[in-house]
C-alpha cells in the first residue's frame, strides 16, 4: 500500500498542472498575451493566422505593417482573408525564435526561423509597445533557402530490413 502522504503528493501536483493548463489556455484566448514578452506577439500572431481569425490577426499589428494586411482583408473580403491566413499556416512546418536585438528606441527585433516542407525562410519581425503591449510594427523577409534534407525525411529509411534474429546479425 502506498504512503498516505505520497498520494497526496500526486493529487496536488495533478491539481497544480490542471491549474496551469486551465490558466494557461484562458489567458491566450482569442490571442491575448499571457505576459509582456515581445515573443507573445508573435506566437498569438500565429495561433491568430491558424485560426483564420482576421480580428486577432490584425490585433497583433501596427502602423504600416497593419494598413496593409486590412488593406489585404478588404480586397479579398474577410472570409477570403481568413482563407489565405489558414492556408499560409497550413504551410509552416515549425516557427523558432533564434534570437532578439534590442534597439535604443524601445523597439525589440525578433529573429525567427519559419520550417517549410522545401526550405526555411529567415525574419526579422519589428516589436514595439503599441496601445500598453507589444505589436508587430515591421516585417522583413528573406527568400526561402532550401533544406539540404527536406521537412518530414525519416532518419532512416523505413524500408530498410532489420535483421529478425540473432543468427540473422551475424
Amino acid at each position: 500500500m502506498k504512503e498516505p502522504r505520497h498520494i497526496l503528493a500526486v493529487v496536488v501536483s495533478v491539481l497544480v498542472v490542471a491549474a496551469i493548463l486551465f490558466l494557461g489556455g484562458r489567458a491566450n484566448d482569442k490571442g491575448a498575451t499571457s505576459s509582456d514578452e515581445p515573443g507573445e506577439a508573435l506566437w498569438a500572431l500565429f495561433r491568430a493566422q491558424k485560426e483564420g481569425d482576421t480580428d486577432a490577426y490584425l490585433d497583433q499589428l501596427t502602423g504600416k505593417t497593419r494598413a496593409g494586411a486590412e488593406q489585404a482583408s478588404r480586397e479579398l473580403g474577410a472570409a477570403a482573408f481568413a482563407d489565405y491566413l489558414r492556408g499560409q499556416d497550413k504551410q509552416i512546418k515549425g516557427i523558432a525564435i533564434k534570437g532578439r536585438e534590442q534597439a535604443e528606441d524601445g523597439a525589440v527585433t525578433l529573429l525567427v526561423d519559419l520550417v517549410y516542407a522545401d526550405g526555411q525562410e529567415e525574419h526579422r519581425f519589428v516589436v514595439k509597445r503599441d496601445g500598453g503591449r507589444w505589436r508587430i510594427a515591421e516585417l522583413l523577409g528573406k527568400g526561402r533557402h532550401p533544406s539540404p534534407i527536406p521537412y518530414g525525411t525519416p532518419v532512416a529509411p523505413l524500408d530498410a530490413e532489420e535483421p529478425d534474429t540473432k543468427e540473422d546479425r551475424q
